[in-house]
């Protein structure tokens, strides 16, 4: 991570400048919604553990694409055992776009990831490329990542994006010294609106946002 910006009025998201392999990629994270309640839902671990990270760790720099079926590198709030849905928190709103807060917890992880020349950061989103100046960093191709949350159980509205294996998260990876295993930080985010209680096949909202669902909450 070489650069960021915090959300601005008027628009929501949280950027990460990223550099692989001398490619430019932005980043774009959601920090508030457009939908009532703006506030988002986010789950910060630090200690992180879980066997994905091993298969990140084998993985050259640069965008890699991923297929949306189980027992792969494709993610899944509710199926793969990464974040338990209980240790969810939302922020109050720290101003009138309700985004002060969240910025401030990517600051954090962003600020230590971009002071450790070290650090890794795996990012899971939909990819987008544009052949102009990045609007946010002005690098040229514009590139990067968004959509990097999890991406079922959505409101009527925005329904069309549901679907299983392709929610989207924050890994950073802290390599430590003396051959020790590597610090791992992830960063899950969801938006009220969106229900914890998906179908199996289309992702698509079985309940309301706030019941609960057959699916266990993940360990």
């Amino acid at each position: 991570v070489t650069d960021r910006l915090a959300a601005q009025v008027g628009r929501p998201h949280y950027h990460l400048r990223i550099t692989a392999q001398g490619q430019a990629y932005r980043a774009s994270v959601n920090v508030r919604s457009v939908l009532a309640p703006a506030a988002m839902q986010y789950l910060l671990a630090f200690r992180f553990r879980h066997p994905i990270t091993e298969a990140l760790r084998q993985l050259s720099p640069g965008l890699h694409s991923i297929e949306p079926r189980p027992g792969g590198l494709a993610i899944d709030y509710l199926r793969s055992g990464l974040c338990n849905r209980k240790k969810f928190r939302t922020l109050p709103c720290a101003d009138p776009g309700c985004s002060g807060g969240l910025d401030d917890v990517l600051d954090g992880v962003v600020g230590g990831a971009m002071i450790d020349p070290a650090c890794w950061v795996y990012v899971f989103g939909e990819p987008w490329a544009a052949d102009a100046h990045d609007r946010v960093f002005r690098f040229h191709p514009s590139r990067g990542l968004h959509d990097i949350h999890m991406n079922q159980g959505n409101d009527p509205t925005h329904d069309h994006q549901d679907g299983v294996f392709q929610d989207g998260a924050l890994f950073f990876e802290h390599p430590q010294p003396y051959r020790r295993p590597s610090r791992w930080t992830a960063l899950f985010l969801k938006f009220q609106s969106q229900s914890w209680c998906t179908d199996d096949t289309t992702g698509r909202s079985l309940a309301p946002p706030l019941s609960d669902c057959p699916h266990p909450p993940a360990s």
